[in-house]
């Protein structure tokens, strides 16, 4: 009597044994497929789950889960990227253009033989000034393209205000003057 009943017991360790065994089995087939799934339809926000309450197969999961959501801010960070470097070519462009429509319109002004010497003397001062600013817009956008760079080390420091500011205003100092607009600035010189 004793032997049938460890043979029973046995049996009935065995039939739970290999019943788990199944639903694990069962369960990685179903993640298998869950991640099929997720590869095919990556623009979702599906995450793969487990119906065990095994503590490997609940970390795995976890794993694979902090894995596919790692991924997906990956994604995102990428496309966010894309698209502002694409509105960046297209201010770039437009930075560009109008200043070279400007510098293309005077030029053709300078063929015009009634022109007087002191017109083709202003507007070669004019088309050296847009010369001047598209070279500035050329030299920033070429900084910024060397900040994406990993060749270059990015070196931080203070600038003043100011003398950006008065800078910049000097550039445009002969419009100003054209369209008698007068600027009056107060400037504080700081050291750093």
């Amino acid at each position: 009597m004793g032997s049938w009943l460890i043979i029973t017991i046995l049996l009935l360790l065995l039939i739970v044994t290999f019943a788990r065994l199944l639903l694990f089995h069962w369960d990685i087939k179903n993640m298998t497929k869950q991640l099929d799934d997720i590869i095919e339809n990556f623009g979702t926000n599906e995450l793969v789950r487990t119906s065990t309450h095994h503590k490997n197969v609940t970390k795995f999961t976890a794993k694979i889960n902090q894995l596919i959501h790692l991924f997906k801010q990956d994604q995102q960070h990428t496309l966010n990227r894309e698209k502002n470097l694409k509105q960046e070519i297209t201010n770039i462009s437009h930075d560009f253009r109008t200043p070279l429509t400007s510098i293309k319109g005077f030029t053709e002004l300078l063929s015009e033989p009634s022109l007087s010497e002191t017109q083709r003397k202003e507007f070669l001062t004019i088309i050296e000034k847009k010369i001047d600013n598209l070279t500035m817009k050329v030299d920033l956008f070429y900084e910024l393209s060397q900040l994406d760079s990993s060749d270059k080390q990015l070196i931080m420091e203070k600038q003043s205000l100011d003398h950006i500011v008065v800078d910049t205003m000097l550039l445009f100092y002969g419009d100003f003057e054209k369209k008698q607009i007068k600027v009056e600035m107060s400037v504080l010189f700081r050291q750093f």
